[in-house]
């Protein structure tokens, strides 16, 4: 709660308040994505530091959000925030060990399940502001090691997804589009289909020719996408048009316009992330 203490004299406000500092925190999981099978736990480690230098942060809970099918087969570990995190990290601590669990059904079938994390708490043990989130993948088991979940393998390349072949591996472009199976999988896109790929598209602006319309997609659920730009392409340096946008579910795609587009020339590329 931010505190104000106003005083009035001959209409001119004195400058002797003071405004409490409000608590944050940062909370980086160790490994956001995780494989899991049914009947099963998924524990997530990570760090919880409280930045201040004088304020106590309590953390009084953790809020769990399931995606999609999540919302069927997943749930929050019993016990697993009161167990392993400290309900107060004072000023300048660092927690680094488990911070929650994450069940699974044992009929969950194969797939990528998504969620959002929200820690919660605040400057006393009331409080339930929202501090820090991360968004977490648990997707069934990688047995060839390559980046992609034996599911996806199975699914559209037949077998029991624990193997490749020069089909399904991950450097193969079963479709010829140009997009190997990785950036596929990754892309949420189909490999086996040529009219599934991703796309970005730059158009100018009659009214506005300095600020281009940035059109790529499709947008699937789960996935954070990052537009970059750069104005040399041998230099290799990219900078964030930008920042980090998920949890946007578009098969036509998103559009941004790109303000400051003052440069003689200018190149764009679009980062696409799982957890």
């Amino acid at each position: 709660m931010r505190a104000k203490l106003f005083a009035f004299l001959s209409g001119l406000m004195l400058a002797g308040s003071s405004i409490r500092a409000q608590p944050s925190l940062q909370f980086v999981l160790s490994a956001p994505s995780q494989s899991g099978a049914g009947s099963n736990a998924v524990v997530f480690a990570g760090s919880l530091v409280n930045p201040s230098l004088s304020i106590n942060l309590f953390l009084n809970n953790i809020q769990f959000v399931f995606f999609g099918p999540a919302t069927n087969y997943l749930g929050a570990g019993t016990n697993t925030f009161f167990a392993n995190v400290p309900g107060i990290l004072r000023p300048g601590e660092v927690y680094d060990d488990i911070v929650f669990a994450v069940g699974i059904n044992p009929s969950t079938p194969a797939g990528d399940y998504f969620a959002s994390v929200t820690m919660q708490g605040g400057a006393d043990i009331f409080a339930a502001s929202n501090l820090a989130s991360e968004t977490i993948l648990i997707t069934s088991p990688d047995t060839v090691g390559d980046g992609i979940p034996d599911w996806w393998r199975q699914q559209y390349f037949g077998g029991d997804g624990t193997t490749s072949n020069a089909q399904s591996c991950a450097t193969c472009d079963a479709d010829s589009t140009g997009q190997n199976n990785l950036f596929k999988y990754v892309a949420g896109l189909i490999p086996t289909n040529p009219a599934s790929i991703f796309t970005l598209s730059i158009s100018n602006s009659v009214n506005q020719p300095l600020q281009p319309d940035l059109s790529f997609g499709p947008a699937v659920a789960g996935r954070s996408y990052t537009l970059q730009y750069g104005t040399n392409l041998l230099a290799g340096v990219w900078s964030t048009l930008t920042g980090p946008i998920g949890q946007q579910t578009n098969s036509s795609g998103i559009t941004i316009s790109d303000t400051q587009a003052v440069q003689a020339q200018k190149f764009y590329r679009v980062q696409i992330a799982l957890p």
